[in-house]
């Protein structure tokens, strides 16, 4: 996996994620997982709370472990709670979220958006402390076929410019999920600006062939010419 911080939300508590791993994105029915930790847990906090952690995976099952080096404790399941004590020594808390990736709309969090890309994401991890929010890992999703739409009106998008009224309709298709009528519109379009692209240099190559024609011609006038006034002085 890839270690990355992933759209976290505002802080309110204390804690911080020291370290994320997860993906940058992933498949729509993929399994995966997520993990976070949260190092010296009692630096500025009381001596005694509880941490909760919760998880959009499908079937999804969370871990929560608190580590010292004399004690280790833990709680799992669907929305497990932790309560952690100063004297126990734990310097570290460890929580991980794993399960499939949920749909996107269809009874799933979030919703198909070509030009707000967040609204695409899922909760993979949220973390409380005190049942107040302390952070949470948020993760791009994406389907075989909206992977392509979006990489096909991006494409499109560079030929014509995202203000094309074909363009718009393409967006139109793929934030109501419907991926093949929005690949064949862009790609329309792509198609559209190539053809124009080809014309434009056809113009200019034939520009510019008159353009050689024209001197040559002149050439040859101005050659005849100077040919008939030598002839009238001989």
């Amino acid at each position: 996996m890839i270690v990355a911080a992933l759209g976290m939300a505002g802080t309110v508590a204390g804690l911080e994620f020291a370290d994320v791993t997860a993906d940058d994105e992933l498949e729509v029915g993929s399994q995966a997982e997520v993990e976070v930790v949260i190092e010296e847990p009692f630096d500025g906090e009381p001596d005694e709370y509880t941490i909760g952690a919760s998880t959009e995976f499908v079937d999804g099952s969370v871990t929560i472990t608190a580590d010292g080096p004399a004690n280790t404790d833990s709680a799992s399941g669907e929305n497990p709670e932790l309560t952690v004590t100063a004297e126990d020594g734990y310097d570290e808390i460890t929580i991980t979220a794993s399960g499939e990736v949920p749909q996107i709309g269809e009874g799933g969090p979030g919703e198909f958006s070509y030009e707000d890309p967040e609204n695409e994401q899922f909760t993979a991890l949220s973390v409380t402390q005190n049942n107040g929010p302390v952070d949470s890992v948020a993760v791009d999703r994406f389907t075989t076929e909206s992977q392509t739409a979006r990489e096909r009106i991006d494409e499109a998008v560079e030929a014509a410019g995202e203000d094309d009224d074909d363009i718009r309709a393409a967006i139109e298709l793929y934030d109501s999920g419907s991926f093949e009528q929005a690949i064949t519109q862009a790609e329309n379009v792509i198609d559209d600006a190539e053809s124009s692209e080809q014309r434009s240099q056809l113009l200019l190559i034939g520009g510019g062939v008159l353009i050689v024609a024209a001197l040559i011609g002149g050439g040859y006038y101005v050659y005849s010419q100077r040919q008939q006034d030598t002839h009238k002085l001989q």
